[in-house]
């Protein structure tokens, strides 16, 4: 096998103005670089301030989270500029829909911070697939505000119900969104854990299938452990 030595490009050979068009290639390519660096920082900041205005007209508290929390999430090297202009057109979209701020959109960005934490793409479009589904279906748009209000907990412990008389949670397993038919939540094999005031119960090894559009989730198979 005959091998051949790597060439070595010397711009001390190079004719001046080509060493000229490559110098100026470069300033081109970094001054378009920090010229979208600082679109990209523009935007963020101008989405922030006003989501903080919006959300200030409804709750001083989420006026103050969007400022401590959302924005710096918004601007930090966590999010991608891809995912800052969906969160912008899902923003206009909630808008123009008339969902509401307090109910809606904030669960929508706290669900936000949760998937950028996660760093999972998929689980990024899937979600969002989800929503979008929801918000552009008469029929389905009524239960956005149930989805998007367990939405946080969800992505962030595998929450399906959560409040103040107690959880449900799942375990063991992943759980997939998808929207074929009708939006749905998904697990196999999993184990699903309820407690309520002290009290605890598991299932375990069973599949369940959530009609997000719906309260119901229905499980098949199952093993319930007596200690």
């Amino acid at each position: 096998m005959r091998c051949y030595q790597k060439p070595i490009i010397s711009t001390a050979k190079m004719f001046p103005r080509h060493v000229g068009a490559f110098v100026l290639l470069v300033i081109a390519l970094i001054v378009t670089a920090m010229g979208t660096a600082q679109t990209y920082q523009a935007n963020c900041e101008a989405l922030g301030e006003q989501l903080q205005r919006e959300l200030e007209e409804t709750s001083g508290s989420d006026a103050k989270w969007a400022k401590k929390t959302l924005s710096p999430l918004l601007c930090g090297p966590d999010l991608r500029s891809s995912q800052l202009d969906t969160i912008a057109l899902f923003c206009n979209e909630f808008q123009k829909k008339r969902v509401s701020m307090s109910k809606g959109v904030l669960n929508y960005l706290l669900t936000i911070e949760q998937l950028v934490r996660r760093n999972d793409s998929e689980l990024w479009h899937t979600w969002h697939n989800v929503v979008d589904a929801m918000l552009q279906n008469k029929k389905w748009k009524k239960s956005l505000a149930s989805f998007l209000k367990i939405s946080p907990g969800l992505i962030r412990e595998q929450i399906l119900f959560g409040a103040p008389s107690g959880i449900w949670r799942l375990e063991d397993t992943a759980f997939q969104l998808n929207v074929d038919s009708i939006p749905q939540l998904t697990f196999q094999n999993g184990r699903l854990i309820g407690e309520a005031k002290g009290d605890r119960i598991e299932v375990l090894r069973t599949s369940g299938v959530w009609n997000l559009t719906k309260d119901r989730l229905q499980l098949s198979g199952g093993k319930l452990p007596w200690t």
